[in-house]
């Protein structure tokens, strides 16, 4: 299987180099880009599977209108990460089509059960599926 793409949009450059430190214990092969602004045209240069993390604050939640139009893309899978523990922003989130919310600081071992079931759940289950066919066959 190719690897996966995971993009971390976050400005603090502690959250990371966590994250990178982090993404050691994944099972899965991935390439890691990190940038501080949320750039979505930065998604569109990648033909394989991102999953994108995102930083999530009071200033920026308009990027939750283009992960809900990101979020259809059967190939981009969002993971938002936020001091923010207001129960309203994590529904709106998801409802957007974020595939898991984790509050900051991030913990170890929720982090990486959360990026473990994106990739089980989402990535290789769709590369795992049988493809089928149906015929339909007919006397006139």
């Amino acid at each position: 299987m190719d690897s996966v793409k995971i993009v971390i949009f976050d400005e603090e450059d502690l959250t990371q180099t966590l994250i990178q430190n982090y993404l050691k214990e994944v099972i899965f092969p991935y390439e890691l880009e990190k940038y501080n602004d949320f750039d979505v045209d930065l998604l569109n240069n990648y033909n394989g599977y991102q999953i994108v993390i995102a930083n999530l604050n009071t200033y920026n939640t308009h990027i939750l209108d283009k992960i809900s139009e990101y979020s259809n893309s059967k190939k981009i899978f969002f993971l938002i990460i936020s001091y923010n523990t207001s129960t309203d922003l994590q529904v709106k989130a998801l409802r957007n089509g974020v595939k898991d919310y984790i509050v900051k600081p991030l913990l170890k071992a929720d982090f990486v059960y959360s990026i473990q079931q994106i990739y089980k759940h989402y990535i290789s289950e769709q590369n795992d599926r049988p493809s089928c066919k149906i015929y339909s066959i007919y006397s006139p």
